[in-house]
């Protein structure tokens, strides 16, 4: 939504970070209020073509990487801290076998008797269908007076399912409908 592009960028431009993150950290401090869960876990995609060998390759070479942000006793940017460095973990380390993944959360679940749930996505598609607002981020009577003039614009769906999309929450975030 226009509203909350032109949100996350002003307080990535305070955090000195990405939308992205600022998102992240939305997301998990968001999660930690409404459903109690803390610390949060989430699976971002993560595109792999960065390694060596993959720059050319034609075909999905994404994966999700498993990201778990703390949000207990901290302000909300020291959230965008947080989610900031899991991100990064997440992306590091988003190869894995995932028969043994299974292998191991089945391990955990049997040890712990309750089961491990870790079916909580983020999507950002924000970047695919292009920026809604200037890219420069506003502050104070600016950042106001913009907001106010995006707000008619905005939308939320909380109702929409898709298909292609399972777990026990999934919430995707496009710049526009």
């Amino acid at each position: 939504s226009p509203a909350m592009e032109l949100s996350l960028r002003a307080i990535a431009a305070r955090t000195r970070t990405s939308s992205g993150h600022v998102l992240l950290a939305g997301y998990a401090v968001a999660v930690a209020r409404v459903l109690g869960r803390d610390p949060n876990v989430v699976q971002l995609v993560v595109d792999n073509r960065f390694r060596p060998g993959f720059a050319d390759a034609v075909g999905q070479v994404s994966e999700p990487g498993l990201c778990v942000i703390d949000t207990a006793d901290a302000t909300f940017d020291e959230v965008v801290g947080r989610a900031l460095r899991a991100a990064t973990n997440a992306s590091l380390h988003a190869y894995y076998d995932t028969v043994a993944r299974d292998r191991l959360i089945a391990e955990v679940e049997d040890r712990r008797g309750l089961a491990l749930d870790i079916e909580w996505h983020l999507n950002d598609r924000r970047a695919l269908s292009g920026p809604v607002v200037e890219e420069r981020a506003l502050s104070g009577g600016e950042l106001e007076e913009a907001l106010r003039e995006v707000l008619p614009r905005t939308k939320v769906y909380w109702d929409r399912k898709a298909p292609i999309f399972d777990g026990t929450l999934f919430v995707q975030v496009d710049s526009s409908p």
